[in-house]
């Protein structure tokens, strides 16, 4: 079965291609060779790119639009030469570091532990019992609960209690991410439209709420608080403030509201689907749950919890969460300067003379799961490491510098820490039709592609091991 809808053939070639349209040059940079000479260059910038995606996508105000429209110094440190923006009004690079402040700082590891935390306390506490419960959708689970988890693990559970339907609305801001970024009418999307406005208010009722709490003592020795979350949030407002056109509070809430939805980009789909192709093949299942057992730290009368250092290192589900990355993450990345330039990671994802030759010339075809492709023998002990080696400009699914995603790591516990408390907690038996199964395109910029149609299962819940 074809996993994919979209067949143009300027997405399947092994080189560049120029597309003349009406409001822009547009070239779609594709190949290992063009792709990393692409994103060798210094001189890069995605500022325009972001303007439109802030602008029509999550509400900025003209006024600090307008600082995105200016801002030609890039995202380095170093501004690009010949830009005259003023430090303060570095909008690309002050918000860069910010992201990176929030996956690298000193706060990250109390971050993943909030990670770990919720997300097997929300997938744990489903309403699922020890019979078989029929799910009308697996996709819904890590839609809604996962992207829960997630949220929690940023702003604290106070955003999500307030505003229930906030991990809905922003997961209706990628289905719709395309027309969004297109500006299309209001009308002719409405619904779109009304989702990325509750989220937005969602956002800002929280920013309200914490500043009316928070206090400076209450900020604790990794820079995390109960009110703001990860204290990143509050710092982030107090550089936000110093520049031009953003002493709206829509502008603040937009860059938050921007952060809080790209960073379930690739995690939520990501997840489901490895969850599923797990639950799909009774070998996998097996396998993985040979990996996640020594893992599981309590026994069966205490709440669930893993090893996740141990977890992170498991061969299998590594190689599991690399191969779902290249077969399920189609995203386009674009670089203008005076012309606009897109990134496309499918041909080298799917390029069946680098993934099906020489070494790997035994491994099944491109369109199928085959987390092998990630796996190397010991000569020794004859046991599997998981190895990335070789794959130079052939898998970036988390792009490639100077945009490489900083919340990768993030992205893989997310992705591990939900597959492993699935396989411990539930047995599922997988009853879509092939058809549902198919990526939809409309979702494939955002990140990881959803699934076509709704993925019916049934669930019920499990006795777990006591692990190693």
């Amino acid at each position: 079965m074809s996993t994919y809808h979209f067949r143009s053939p300027l997405l399947w070639k092994r080189h560049s291609v120029h597309i003349r349209s009406l409001f822009h040059d547009i070239y779609i940079i594709q190949g290992d060779k063009s792709i990393v000479s692409l994103f060798s260059k210094n001189a890069l910038s995605s500022g325009p790119v972001n303007r439109t995606l802030m602008v029509n996508v999550f509400g900025l105000p003209k006024t600090a639009a307008e600082t995105y429209s200016k801002d030609d110094s890039g995202e380095h440190r170093r501004p690009i030469p010949g830009s005259k923006v003023p430090d303060h009004n570095r909008v690309a690079f002050l918000t860069s570091t910010s992201r990176h402040r929030f996956f690298l700082g000193r706060g990250y590891y109390s971050l993943l532990r909030r990670l770990h935390f919720s997300t097997i306390k929300r997938l744990s506490s489903l309403d699922v019992g020890c019979t078989w419960s029929a799910v009308p959708d697996l996709f819904d689970i890590f839609r809604i609960h996962l992207t829960a988890a997630s949220i929690d693990s940023f702003t604290g559970p106070t955003l999500m209690e307030r505003n229930p339907s906030f991990a809905n609305d922003i997961s209706a801001i990628k289905e719709n991410l395309l027309p969004l970024m297109l500006g299309l009418p209001r009308f002719l999307m409405l619904g779109a439209y009304q989702a990325r406005d509750r989220a937005l208010e969602a956002v800002l009722d929280w920013h309200a709420w914490a500043r009316q709490n928070s206090k400076p003592e209450s900020v604790d020795a990794d820079e995390n608080e109960h009110f703001w979350g990860c204290d990143s949030f509050r710092e982030k407002q107090t550089t936000l403030l110093e520049m031009d056109g953003f002493d709206d509070p829509r502008a603040l809430a937009s860059e938050d509201l921007f952060f809080l939805w790209s960073a379930q980009g690739n995690s939520i789909g990501t997840a489901f689907w490895l969850t599923l192709q797990t639950f799909r093949d009774p070998e996998i299942l097996q396998a993985v749950r040979d990996e996640v057992g020594p893992c599981v730290k309590p026994g069966p009368d205490e709440p669930l919890m893993f090893n996740v250092d141990r977890l992170m290192c498991q061969p299998l589900l590594q190689a599991m969460f690399a191969e779902v990355l290249r077969l399920r993450t189609h995203g386009y990345w674009t670089i203008p300067k005076h012309s606009l330039c897109v990134a496309s990671s499918t041909t080298a994802a799917m390029d069946p003379q680098f993934w099906c030759a020489g070494d790997r010339a035994g491994h099944p075809p491109v369109h199928e799961f085959f987390p092998g492709r990630f796996l190397k023998t010991n000569r020794q002990s004859k046991g599997k490491f998981f190895n990335l080696s070789g794959l130079h400009g052939h898998s970036f699914p988390f792009g490639g510098e100077p945009f490489t995603c900083p919340g990768r790591v993030y992205a893989k516990h997310e992705n591990l820490v939900a597959l492993a408390t699935m396989v411990t907690m539930y047995d599922c038996e997988v009853l879509a039709w092939d058809e549902a199964l198919v990526l939809k395109t409309r979702s494939i910029p955002g990140g990881t592609a959803d699934p076509s149609g709704k993925v019916p299962v049934r669930l019920r819940r499990r006795k777990y091991p006591l692990g190693g």
